[in-house]
């Protein structure tokens, strides 16, 4: 798979009118906000456009996939259609109203003398094959068989609250200056530097993914040792090409291995 190009960082000790405030991120983080982001989702071709809601709300189109045997599940605002058994039986039944228990939402319905129970549940997921995380596990009960995988699209296990950097290159960053990112929906992640704030773009490709335009406020700190910590993060974040999620870790790393940790 063909690695995003290096971004550049757009730091060079200035300000720029771009960079992210306080008072901005706090403005971009409305809790219900929907918002059309511009991301690369390879399972449905080179661009896309979802709509992703920071809730247990599950937005329609909803879709999820499986392994062994390979099946996919599209889910609309009028019908849902599964394709199971690697494309060989395909599905068509109209999209009921879903029912939600806590953090478990259902739908039910029957076509073509089948019967459908989808069970999609509010809890990280990674594919069988690729490893890619999901926001959600889902199973699929058709006719009595059950199929199960992963549900809603990779970009949403990033959104949600701050995450605040614990290790930035295998050196614990101190309480009192750790910094923080938030990952709008919209493509773009503010946070503290931890001395300044900070704004940048990012792009998202199954597992992979990087940042660009990032910029910072220039206010000095002291004492200077902030300020060298809060240059290499920046430094790192802009070599970053891919993601892990465990629970609530978070893991971005460079081609040579290099890590930024973070935890909620």
């Amino acid at each position: 798979m063909q690695r995003p190009l290096l971004l550049v960082l757009a730091l060079a000790g200035c300000s720029s009118p771009g960079a992210s405030t306080d008072s901005a991120e706090s403005r971009d983080s409305t809790a219900q906000r929907v918002v059309r982001p511009r991301i690369v989702d390879t399972t449905r071709g080179p661009a896309s456009t979802i709509d992703t809601v920071a809730s247990r709300r599950i937005a329609l189109p909803f879709r999820a996939r499986g392994n062994e045997p390979g099946w996919s599940l599209d889910v609309g605002t009028r019908e849902m259609t599964l394709v199971a058994d690697y494309g060989e039986r395909r599905v068509v039944a109209s999209t009921p109203a879903p029912t939600t228990a806590g953090d478990t939402t259902r739908w039910t319905t029957s076509a073509q003398e089948h019967e459908i129970l989808v069970t999609v549940v509010d809890r990280l997921c990674h594919d069988g094959m690729s490893g890619f995380p999901f926001p959600r596990t889902v199973a699929v009960r058709l006719d009595g068989r059950e199929l199960t995988g992963c549900g809603g699209e990779s970009v949403e296990v990033l959104l949600g609250p701050a995450w605040i950097v614990r290790s930035v290159d295998g050196a614990t960053v101190p309480d009192a200056s750790r910094p923080t990112l938030r990952f709008m929906a919209d493509g773009r992640v503010v946070g503290r530097a931890p001395c300044n704030g900070f704004g940048a773009g990012y792009t998202l490709r199954g597992d992979e993914l990087a940042f660009s335009d990032i910029s910072a406020t220039m206010m000095a700190c002291v004492p200077a040792v902030v300020m060298q910590r809060e240059q290499r993060f920046l430094a790192l974040l802009a070599a970053v090409r891919r993601f892990e999620r465990s629970g609530d870790t978070l893991i971005l790393r460079t081609e040579d291995g290099r890590a930024i940790i973070a935890r909620r």
